[in-house]
């Protein structure tokens, strides 16, 4: 290694060291500790997740890379609540959410999630696709919500289209 490349590298780590000194470290707001999640196809046994331990801090941005069927959506769903852990533990916001003997149901975690997939009925309009999850309202309510989501996602004017005529990020707005 040339003199040069070494003091760079030193000058660099100094510089780290430095910035790890200057920032406050914030509280985690998720943490997953040894998750780990199998699945079973026929008489194989497939390893998603195998002792994965995490933490997000609070306001951070978090990438969650790695090559297909590492865990990625695996871990994501049990962070949502769609899928329970084998073995470890989820905490969100201080309060335990998954174990091997709890469950919070995804509606009581407050986590929101979009998926890869949107989903969407492809043969139901984007009103038929947004009010499909507020079939229980009584039908004005219905009504009234319709508008109100729409507008929120800025997707007024839309209704009649199906979901081939949107682009990627209407789609995505209609799905959540």
């Amino acid at each position: 290694m040339s003199c040069e490349t070494k003091n760079v590298r030193e000058n660099l780590r100094g510089k780290a060291n430095m910035a790890d000194r200057n920032v406050e470290k914030k509280k985690p707001v998720i943490i997953a500790r040894h998750i780990t999640k199998e699945y079973r196809l026929g008489k194989v046994i497939v390893h998603a997740l195998r002792d994965l331990s995490v933490e997000v801090e609070e306001g951070s941005f978090v990438a969650i890379m790695g090559p297909s069927g590492s865990g990625k959506t695996t871990l994501l769903r049990m962070i949502a609540g769609f899928e329970g852990v084998d073995a470890g533990e989820i905490t969100i916001g201080g309060g335990l959410v998954s174990g091997p003997s709890v469950h919070v149901r995804p509606e009581r975690r407050n986590v929101g999630m979009v998926f890869q997939e949107y989903a969407l009925f492809p043969h139901l309009t984007v009103a038929q696709n947004v009010s499909f999850g507020l079939r229980k309202l009584p039908a004005d309510a219905r009504t009234r919500r319709l508008a109100e989501v729409m507008d929120l996602v800025k997707l007024s004017g839309l209704e009649s289209r199906y979901p081939h005529e949107l682009s990627g990020g209407q789609q995505q707005r209609v799905a959540l």
